[in-house]
Order: C-alpha cells, then structure tokens, then sequence
C-alpha cells in the first residue's frame, strides 16, 4: 500500500455501514445526490468536454463541470483511481448542496478499463490482486450517477482530433476500453 488516504484507505477497511458516500440516508438504492450527477464517458478526443462546457451554458449554469483527473507517465494506476474516486466523492459532495455535477469520466468506467487492463496483463500478478481489491472497495463506497451520456468516434476521428489538440494519441487499449468498459457495467 502506497496511498495513506483516508477516504481511499479507511482505518477498519470496511465501507462505512454499508452508506454510500454523500448519501444522506443508509436506506437508499440510489441518494438524492447522485440525481444530480451526469457523467459524459467516450474514448479520447471523443468531445466530452466540448459537450460538458455546451451542457453548462445550456443548462444556466445550473451544473458544475469538473473535468477528468489530469494523468502523467509518472502517475501509476492506484494513484489514478484514487484521484478518480476523490473526483467522484466531491462531485456527491457538490449534488447534495443541490447543484448539479457534469464529470468528463468516472470512476466506473476507470475500473472496467483498469479490470481490462489486469486481463491483458498490463498489471504484475501482486498489483493486479491489490487494485482490484481497492476498486471492488471503491465501488462499494459509491453509488452510480443519475445518467451517462457516451460519445463515440472513430478510431480515424480520434487520431485527427488528437493530432489537432497536439496531445498524446492514445493507447490502441484506451481506443477500445471506453465502449467496452461501458458495456461491462451494464452486464
């Protein structure tokens, strides 16, 4: 273990009596927060925040955008959900003072990319056991957003909007883990 995050790392291991985080009550499928929550996922360059700023001025101002956690080649992927989580947790904070959250992302898809990602062995047997463990307590911590919106482009889009914003291509894994990682939460 890396991370002493509280949140992430809570000192008994157990999700606090089974309540979601940001949750006003133990005995809701889903809190009232989390109405308040529209998560837009695509694959790179797919036009999530292009979306989220026209959704913003669309909707009055009535909903915060919070952008997706910045990630570096130095930033390994337990510090990346976590930011993810972090992201996901103040976005519940935010909905339960009744202002609406846009996330470019979630932590959801992350995890299914992430469990892609252990499938394909990208990850050493022993981290592959540990971010699992984290993501399945993570998820029991969190309760899902209201609603998904999804962008999908070509792989050809993808790579001209990535050169025109001048930034790193992605990954073959990331062109593909977006739609699939979609289609494993809904299983």
């Amino acid at each position: 273990r890396k991370n002493d995050c509280q949140l992430c790392f809570p000192k008994d291991n157990r999700p606090s009596s089974g309540r979601l985080l940001g949750c006003t009550s133990s005995n809701k499928t889903m809190c009232d927060a989390c109405a308040h929550i529209v998560v837009i996922e695509g694959v790179h360059a797919a036009g999530k925040t292009t979306l989220a700023t026209h959704l913003q001025h669309a909707l009055l101002n009535e909903y915060n955008f919070i952008p997706a956690p910045t990630h570096n080649n130095s930033q390994d992927a337990e510090q990346e959900l976590c930011a993810h989580f972090h992201r996901h947790h103040s976005a519940l904070r935010l909905a339960a003072s009744n202002k609406g959250v846009l996330l470019d992302g979630s932590i959801f898809a992350r995890i299914a990319n992430l469990r892609l990602e252990i499938q394909s062995g990208l990850h050493a047997d022993h981290d592959a056991l540990f971010l699992g463990d984290l993501a399945d307590r993570m998820l029991a911590l969190l309760s899902p957003p209201h609603a998904v919106i999804h962008l999908d482009v070509s792989v050809a889009e993808c790579l001209r909007r990535s050169a025109a914003l001048e930034s790193r291509p992605p990954s073959p894994l990331e062109l593909d883990a977006s739609s699939k990682a979609l289609r494993s939460l809904s299983a």
